[in-house]
């Protein structure tokens, strides 16, 4: 299982904050957003797709590509 943290530079307060945790099992992605991002309600990239929330979020690599994020 591969696994990064996302950092990001709030466009609002320009701190740099972690975002939350990607992990990766058998193709599908599950992203989860830091407790500080939950608390504090971070600005996020997308809210759309993925909404400010303490839910995991799954997501497969055909979800991925049919958005065009993957290539094969």
């Amino acid at each position: 299982m591969a696994s990064a943290y996302i950092y990001m530079e709030c466009p609002l307060s320009s701190k740099t904050v972690t975002l939350g945790k990607l992990t990766i099992e058998k193709g599908v992605g599950t992203f989860v957003y830091s407790p500080e991002a939950i608390s504090e309600g971070f600005w996020v990239p997308d809210a759309v797709h993925y909404p400010l929330s303490g839910k995991r979020i799954k997501r497969n690599s055909s979800w991925m590509k049919s958005l065009g994020g993957l290539r094969s």
